[in-house]
């Protein structure tokens, strides 16, 4: 599962934003075909939704700085060395760069999208364009994960192959 996810979300990663980015997109797009779509996604609702989506997207923002700035910041250890001259390191700041790009993206869309898709009849071009960026957003947030999760595997197996078997007994005649 773990090779696959890393195939599917770092590998290919372009594929698989396309791919995702658009079935949601195309979904959204056949939504507003409804027929109760206007009454549905009335304004309050859509301000709703974008005060959500943004608060989402602010949050997930703040935790991918935070865990970038950890991994920026790591003292410099015989373990982190090794994690960092590992030949697939790159991925994981650039997982997080990217997942943050996405979500400051997904942030500013919808908290503008408050002000300028607040009439009654909804823009659907423009909240096209939030379900792009949220779904992107996502997406790469999903990398960053897979990234980690990757190299610190990496890191365990090594940490597995420095550690000597404990096949020791304690020899402990009784009472």
């Amino acid at each position: 599962m773990r090779k696959l996810a890393g195939n599917l979300f770092l590998d290919h990663r372009v594929w698989t934003e396309v791919l995702v980015v658009g079935l949601l997109a195309g979904v959204f797009l056949l939504a507003t075909g409804a027929g109760n779509f206007d009454t549905t996604l009335n304004s309050g609702m859509r301000a709703n939704l974008y005060i959500a989506l943004s608060a989402a997207a602010g949050s997930l923002l703040g935790f991918v700085l935070a865990a970038l700035a950890v991994l920026v910041a790591l003292p410099s250890t015989g373990r982190i060395e090794q994690l960092q001259a590992h030949p697939q390191w790159h991925r994981v700041p650039g997982a997080y760069f990217r997942a943050s790009r996405a979500l400051l993206a997904a942030l500013i869309i919808c908290l503008v999208g408050l002000a300028l898709d607040s009439g009654d009849k909804p823009w659907v071009e423009y909240e096209v364009a939030a379900v792009v960026a949220i779904s992107l957003a996502l997406v790469r947030v999903a990398a960053s994960v897979v990234a980690l999760d990757q190299i610190l595997a990496v890191a365990q197996a090594d940490q597995r192959k420095l550690k000597p078997p404990t096949t020791s007994r304690i020899d402990d005649p009784g009472p």
